[in-house]
């Protein structure tokens, strides 16, 4: 006799027929995990769902579902089965598949399914616990701010009586950057053609080099980026997490399949378009001190395949790099490049869960200038910053990895190679800006540049929020209607013929609006009963036009006269005497001002 048959004679035995003291209740709970908002495979929050009192006269075996807002994208094993997984009543020891720990089945794309569960009322001061965890789902096709809610729902003939559970929300996408190599601010290098770069590393006979920028990664929440696993994850503890990619792992029970990840977090910046003749080389961990890094975190460089996926394999430093301005030196290898393109990738190997942590990498461009060759070329290499491994599978699947994340289409200039003669390409418009006032026309006659190969083309860089009612034309021309008051701080680019880019950071001060007034005197002007009469137009100043005019109030205007929106009072009276109303103007903003005004209507 097998120990569930023997469970199930003792239910019976030990309750069978005892009517409960207290009604049958549950309720369920979670712990609202952030999840991030590239993730496709993001663990969410144990689900958990506690019943307690009723009776015991009726013990069935029953199906429980949980259904999620969002795909769920566990992973499964060969067979199908899904690595979500239902514990019954927190066994700590000696649990049995399909016992006290249950596999689920996916049956639809957010929904899972447990099938074979006893669900009974447990008795008058008993309960019973039903933990759903290892269940990941697809935030990328979320909005940030999107809660993950669950419902748990059940067949057969005793229920379980629970509303929704929210168990994650959606966060920000993270902070990708380019910055100098002691972290004071965001960059982008200018190399001329003519000057060579770390040309002793570049030719092989030095084991140096000079860290010129930064690619720098930061979590906009508290254990963004995670390891593996942890050897220390005790898998008889239900509900504790511990900051890594994987969530509630026994492998006692189910082996080494449900709830590991299949890898930590991963760092990656996809150079593109980088010059030939150049050789890029980058930190094998992140670089520190001097802030660029937080102490907490740690990675290393690895080498796995174009979409960062793949077992790890620990790549060896070559040579040293240093940041001139810090003083920091990190080990350093180079990266292969293949037309043009190049991939580092550092997995994490240890975080906190408590801090907001940044990992910055510093990297080596190494050429030497050739006129004969003219090498190296000239032209922007751009990075793309992401989490990885990328993928663009957002289903449930066997072969595809966890945790895997959205791709980024965003571009940031890395450095340039500039051949021009007319001297290296600048911004030379000075910060900051002329300051402006909501409501009043701005115009920056042309932001400018020198150097480089003109024409210019100007444009925001990708982020960047100059203050609202102001656009950037691709001629340097930044004009508008200020919106809203506040210092603004943003950055430009501008490129030249030969596709060199340079950024710079710039600010302006909109000062608040000019109070609104209606400079219309009173008394108006007369009029006569049955004489068209027309008042060109009530006059405001201040606010943000366009003004729109109402009456105020409940007293009218004279009879036969009609106030129109644009502040037009015109008609033909038709009652004589002195009439008193209040007028009301609107600005664009919502913001409103009233006055009084008499006429006179004479008889005719």
């Amino acid at each position: 006799m097998n120990r569930r048959t023997l469970a199930l004679l003792w239910i019976f035995a030990s309750f069978g027929g005892v009517a409960a003291a207290q009604p049958y209740s549950c309720n369920a709970f979670s712990s609202t995990q952030p999840i991030r908002a590239e993730g496709i495979a993001e663990y969410i929050a144990d689900i958990v769902v506690v019943c307690g009192n009723g009776s015991t006269n009726s013990v069935s075996s029953s199906s429980l579902i949980v259904t999620l807002n969002a795909n769920i994208t566990s992973r499964v094993d060969q067979n199908g089965i899904s690595e979500a997984i239902l514990l019954l009543d927190e066994t700590p020891s000696d649990r049995s598949e399909g016992f006290d720990i249950f596999r689920g089945v996916q049956t639809s794309a957010n929904t899972v399914r447990f099938d074979g569960v006893f669900v009974y009322e447990p008795g008058s001061g008993v309960t019973r616990t039903y933990r759903f965890s290892n269940i990941r789902v697809d935030a990328s096709q979320l909005p940030p701010g999107t809660p993950i809610q669950a419902q748990v729902t059940n067949t057969g003939q005793t229920t379980l009586p629970v509303g929704q559970v929210t168990a994650a929300i959606v966060q920000q996408p993270q902070q990708f950057a380019v910055r100098t190599c002691d972290d004071a601010q965001t960059t982008f290098v200018n190399f001329q053609q003519s000057v060579s770069q770390n040309d002793t590393l570049a030719a092989g006979k030095s084991t140096t080099g000079n860290i010129q920028f930064n690619v720098k990664f930061s979590g906009n929440f508290a254990g963004a980026y995670r390891k593996q696993f942890d050897q220390n994850q005790n898998p008889f503890a239900p509900g504790v997490h511990y900051n890594t990619e994987s969530d509630s792992v026994d492998t006692i029970s189910l082996g080494a399949f449900p709830g590991v990840a299949t890898q930590g977090t991963r760092l990656m910046s996809r150079f593109n378009n980088i010059p030939a003749g150049v050789r890029l080389f980058v930190t094998t961990q992140p670089l520190g001190p001097g802030g660029a890094s937080t102490t907490t975190l740690a990675a290393n460089l690895i080498s796995v395949d174009a979409n960062g996926a793949g077992s790890s394999s620990p790549v060896s430093a070559t040579a040293t790099g240093m940041c001139p301005s810090s003083g920091a030196t990190q080990f350093i290898a180079e990266l292969p490049i293949v037309a043009g393109s190049a991939q580092a990738v550092w997995e994490v190997t240890n975080s906190s869960s408590t801090a907001l942590e940044k990992a910055s990498f510093g990297v080596v461009v190494a050429y030497i200038s050739s006129p004969t060759t003219g090498l190296p070329a000239t032209g922007t290499a751009m990075t793309n910053l992401r989490l990885g491994p990328v993928s663009t599978v957002t289903t449930a699947s066997a072969t595809t990895p966890a945790p895997r994340f959205a791709s980024s289409n965003i571009n940031t200039p890395a450095f340039a190679i500039n051949g021009a003669t007319g001297g290296p390409l600048t911004i030379v418009t000075p910060s900051p800006l002329p300051p402006g006032q909501v409501g009043a026309s701005y115009s920056l006659p042309t932001f400018t540049a020198s150097g480089g190969t003109p024409a210019y083309a100007w444009a925001l860089v990708a982020g960047s929020t100059p203050p609202p009612g102001l656009t950037l034309a691709s001629n340097g021309t930044f004009a508008g209607v200020p919106t809203a008051a506040g210092t603004f701080t943003f950055n430009v680019r501008v490129n030249d013929q030969q596709g060199v880019i340079v950024t710079k950071s710039f600010s302006t001060t909109i000062s608040p609006t000019a109070a609104l007034t209606i400079t219309t005197a009173s008394p108006l002007p007369g009029g006569q009963v049955s004489v068209a009469y027309s008042l060109p137009a009530f006059d405001a100043t201040g606010g943000m036009s366009p003004y729109t005019w109402t009456l105020a109030g409940n007293a009218p205007v004279p009879p036969g006269l009609l106030l129109l929106a644009d502040g037009t009072l015109s008609g033909t009276p038709t009652s004589a005497g002195t009439f008193s109303f209040s007028v009301r103007v609107t600005d664009q903003l919502g913001a409103f001002v009233s006055k009084t005004f008499q006429i006179t209507i004479s008889t005719s």
